[in-house]
């Protein structure tokens, strides 16, 4: 819980945008079209942490569109 609360004002700038995103439906395939707090309070432990996840993944740049380097890089 208090990973997600942390992680909130930094993706989405303050407090209330984060609290917005927490209760507005997402389509994200693990929160299925439900609000992620729907999900944080179905007392189902993997649900909250898919929450948890999923922020860490954006927090980190998962999720992101390629940059220059990325779009033209070669194996």
């Amino acid at each position: 819980m208090l990973g997600i609360y942390r992680s909130l004002p930094l993706l989405e700038g303050t407090d209330g945008e984060g609290l917005k995103w927490l209760r507005g439906i997402n389509r994200y395939n693990a929160f299925n079209g439900k609000a992620p707090m729907e999900l944080m309070l179905s007392g189902f432990e993997p649900e909250l942490m898919d929450v948890r996840g999923y922020l860490l993944a954006k927090e980190y740049g998962g999720g992101t569109a390629p940059n220059e380097v990325d779009r033209n890089f070669k194996s």
